[in-house]
């Protein structure tokens, strides 16, 4: 009776997965635009209170006398970009540049304080700047008009202006990203090593796989039909921000970029931890280094990402 009852529950679920699967095949270009509504965007990318949380770094928790922090406003589209440039005080040369790549459900400084400090303290420089419709960014913007090509445009100029208005090498600057941003951060530097202009390194830290498998993590179906319905939600938030599919393409154009992965424990709760997003065995890197089991991927009571002590420099 129980392998009966678990052999229909297997032809169920498939039969749900086949039928989503279908569904979005068939489903035209222009009915996928005009589902990605607000409301099931902002499932993934948080809500405007959550996004404009109106965070300034220098009234929070962290320390910031070892640091000097400027703001930055960066010209994209009809918009613009903004964030902050967290410089080691005392120190007119930028030895090395981390530019960091926020999560969601809240503004990059509300994320990168304990990391640009630990960062600044180590003698790098940090550069975090908000996606449009996040922090001071494009504040007119509604959950709709945030997608993951968008973010991947506001990535790549905010990439542009650390070599063009900072000055930064090339060969000198880590991309770090955090959660959601782990998947902009890959796509770059994927793009950057086949144009051959390879970063420093690269750092993921509590990054999203997919977005089928962390929307699949949130429901509480079995496994394939977790998946599927997963899938069919990446369609419904504007895309599938897909880091494996980034890291594969960066071990082909790259296998020797340095690359550390972070993640908290899984006996945490933390859905991001490595043990469940298995990112750090994606590739063939021969420069991969683990730091994992320090908690959850976001401290209690507030946004500050986990792990970000002693973060490489490459």
């Amino acid at each position: 009776m129980k392998a009966r009852f678990k052999a229909g529950l297997f032809i169920l679920c498939a039969a749900i997965a086949l039928v989503v699967f279908v569904i979005g095949w068939i489903m035209p270009g222009s009915i996928r635009t005009y589902v990605i509504s607000r409301t099931f965007n902002e499932m993934a990318i948080g809500g405007e209170t959550d996004r404009h949380d109106g965070f300034d770094p220098e009234a929070g928790s962290v320390d910031f006398s070892a640091s000097v922090i400027g703001k930055v406003s960066i010209a994209q589209g009809a918009g613009r970009l903004a964030g902050y440039l967290y410089r080691p005080a005392g120190s007119a040369y930028m030895r090395k540049l981390a530019v960091f790549f926020s999560g969601s459900h809240g503004s990059n400084a509300a994320m990168a304080g304990p990391l640009a400090k630990e960062y600044n303290l180590g003698g790098v420089t940090v550069l975090g700047v908000d996606y449009r419709g996040f922090g001071g960014s494009g504040n007119s913007l509604n959950g709709a008009a945030i997608t993951e090509a968008a973010i991947y445009e506001d990535a790549r100029a905010i990439y542009r202006y650390a070599v063009t208005v900072l000055g930064a090498r090339p060969d000198a600057i880590i991309l770090y990203g955090f959660s959601l941003g782990g998947a902009a951060a890959a796509k770059l530097a994927a793009d950057l090593a086949e144009e051959g202009a390879r970063p420093a390194g690269l750092v993921l830290h509590s990054s999203i796989r997919d977005m089928t498998h962390a929307a699949a993590g949130a429901l509480s179906l079995p496994g394939p039909a977790a998946l599927a319905a997963g899938w069919f939600g990446g369609l419904l938030t504007g895309g599938s921000y897909n880091t494996a599919a980034h890291l594969r393409r960066l071990s082909r154009a790259a296998p020797d970029l340095p690359i550390q992965f972070r993640g908290g424990a899984a006996e945490a709760g933390d859905d991001l931890s490595l043990s469940k997003t298995k990112l750090d065995t994606i590739g063939n890197f021969t420069r991969r280094s683990v730091l994992n089991g320090s908690g959850p991927h976001q401290l209690p009571g507030g946004k500050y990402a986990a792990n970000t002590e002693d973060p490489p420099q490459f």
